[in-house]
This record gives structure tokens, sequence and C-alpha cells, in this order.
């Protein structure tokens, strides 16, 4: 699938790009060097899991009054050294699967905000033009009142576009500081990336992996809850009653007779994720079909606004023409500039959405790999 990559540089730039302003991100982030700690508990755990030495345990009590005394050893030896591990190193692998996917929900959490800034700095610009075109206008009155060919109605139309553009840009800022404040808290970031309108490297989402990785691990599980024997503990002991010359002695060994709880909840536990890992496939083939869907319909109306905005061009320049000349009135002029301007800053949206929806395309699309 070709998908068409749209430039819009910034004439002013903050020193980082994003991708760059991204990997600063993932280092900060305490969600990703969560998964890190829990990396380092789960090989602690699994060395300990596995290992097949047996464990000596003695214990040994006494009476306050010193008239008895009791001693016990337990001696548990560890089985199935080998399903400990294999499982062990299955959910360190399903833990960086889910490391991976957060970081990559992370990515595109951040280009959304991104392209939200990214058109408001690109927006700001183009409203400080119109900015300049309502001076332009306004000083035409000006001259032409000079000569006695404008009202003083004309005059005062001019002037209140003119500060009515000045107010459109000045409300745009508060916009502005709302949205580099949601990309650097997200960030965890006090710097902000450089405005631009292009696609970026788009990690794979990879969820169906994910998926398909924790049954794996919850099969593994299952295959060692139904172990009833993981482990054998031979016990012993000596009593003596208080007050009493009778000693006690006894040996043991703790077998479990039933099957364990864990292989019953376990076995819910896959029947689940599977359930879950076909849900997924299926809201993932209707999500393509719609972001398709709805890129080829931006991409028509981008076609559609580039005429729009050609002939507006026109319309702006004849009305400016014909104004000068005192055949056309000043409200049809600033009418047709408003409109002009309205177009740009649409036409600026509808290339944030479609990059935006390309985005999205390209990190659903490396689930079918």
């Amino acid at each position: 699938m070709r998908i068409m990559v749209l430039v819009f540089m910034a004439p002013f730039l903050y020193g980082i790009g994003f991708e760059e302003y991204v990997q600063l991100a993932l280092q900060k982030s305490p969600q990703i060097y969560r998964y890190d700690l829990k990396s380092q508990k789960l090989s602690i755990q699994t060395r300990y899991a596995t290992k097949s030495a047996p464990d000596l345990e003695l214990l040994a009590g006494r009476y306050d009054d010193g008239s008895g005394f009791e001693l016990g050893l337990e001696w548990q030896v560890r089985l199935f050294g080998d399903l400990y591990r294999q499982l062990g190193r299955s959910e360190r692998e399903l833990l960086e699967y889910e490391k991976e996917l957060q970081k990559a929900l992370l990515q595109k959490r951040l280009f959304d905000l991104y392209m939200d800034y990214s058109v408001l700095i690109f927006q700001k610009d183009l409203l400080q033009k119109e900015l300049d075109g309502a001076l332009r206008i306004l000083d035409m009155v000006r001259s032409k009142q000079g000569l006695g060919f404008a009202s003083r109605y004309d005059l005062a139309r001019a002037r209140q576009y003119f500060l009515l553009a000045r107010s459109k840009r000045s409300q745009l800022d508060l916009a502005i500081a709302d949205a580099s404040s949601r990309l650097r808290a997200l960030s965890r970031l006090e710097l902000l990336p450089d405005p631009s309108l292009s696609l970026p490297k788009v990690p794979r989402a990879r969820r169906s992996c994910y998926l398909r990785k924790r049954m794996e691990t919850l099969r593994q599980r299952l295959r060692l809850a139904r172990k009833r024997f993981k482990a054998v503990r031979f016990l012993a002991s000596v009593e003596k009653e208080p007050k009493s010359a009778i000693y006690r002695a006894g040996v043991g060994l703790a077998l479990p007779l039933y099957e364990p709880k864990e292989a019953q909840l376990g076995r819910i536990d896959l029947l689940q994720a599977q359930r879950e890992l076909e849900s997924y496939q299926e809201l993932l083939a209707i999500t393509l079909t719609s972001l398709q869907d709805r890129l080829t319909r931006l991409k028509e109306h981008r076609a559609t606004l580039g005429k729009l905005l050609a002939n507006q061009r026109r319309l702006v320049s004849m009305a400016r023409q014909r104004y000068r000349i005192d055949k056309s009135r000043l409200d049809e002029l600033i009418r047709l500039q408003k409109e002009l301007w309205d177009l740009k800053i649409q036409e600026l949206k509808n290339r944030a959405q479609e990059l935006k929806i390309a985005y999205e395309l390209r990190f659903f699309e490396g689930e079918r790999k």
C-alpha cells in the first residue's frame, strides 16, 4: 500500500526532531522502567524456583519450665526443575513483548499529541499572515480615505477585521500552551520537539504476538500446575512431653492427593486468553478496513480543498483589484479574505488528520507480519 508523506516544515526550529524526542521520552517513562525491574525480579524468582538441591529446615523448641522439648526436621526436594526453567524463560519473553507493546502505544500517544501541537503552531503562522493581510487592507482603506474615495464605515470595517484577526491569533496562544502541557506531561520532558507535519518511523503494535506468547506461557503454567508432586517433603520429629518421661518420635512424607486449584484456574485463564486473541483479530480486521476507508476519504477531501484554495485565491485577487477601482464593496473583499484563510487552516488540519490515519495504518499493519 502506498502512503503519501506530507511534509510541512516550520520556519523556526526548537532543536530536536520527533524521533529523538520519543527516545528521550521512553528513557524517562516510569512505566517502561518498571518492566526492567519486573524482569530482574522474575529472574531472581526463577533462579530460586529451579534449584534442585534439597532444602533442610531444623525446628527446635522447649517449654518455659524446661520439662519438655520438641525437635523437628523437614527435608524438601523440589522436582521438575526443567519445567520451572522453561516457564521462567517464557515469562521473561512475555514481559519483553509487553514492554515493547507499551513502548509502541506510548509512541502512538505521543505522535497524536505532537500532531495536535504542530497544527496549532502552523495555524498560528497562518493567522499571523491573515493579520498581515488585514493590516494591508486597513492601509489600503486609509490611503483611499485620504484621497476621498473611502467612507468612514469602510475604515471602521477594516479596523474591526484587523482587530478580530489579532484576537484570533492571541487566543490561539492559550490552545498552544494547553497542547504543549499535555505533550510535556506524557513525555515527562521540559523541552518540545520541532513542529512538523511529516510521518516518522512507525513502531509495530505486535499485540497479536504478545497475546500468542501469553497463551504459550499460560499453557506452561498449566502443565506445571498439573504436576501433583512438584515437591516432596520428608518430616521427622522427636517430642518429650512436659513433666513426663514419655518421648515421641515420628517420620512422615507429605504428598498432595488432589489436583491443585492452580490447575483448575489455569484452564480458565487459558480459555480466556484464547477468546481475547480471537476477539482482537476480529477487531483488527474491522479497524484496518475503517482506517483505509478514512484515509481514502481524506485524500479525496485534500484534492477538493486544493481546487477550492486555487479558486479562492483568484477571487480574493479580483476582489482586491475591484475595490481599488471602486467596483466592489469592502465587505466582499473581507469576506473572501476570511474564507481564504479558513480554507488554509482546514487544509492544514486535514493534512494532520491524514498523517494520524497513515500512522495508525502502519502501526496496526505490523500485526499481519
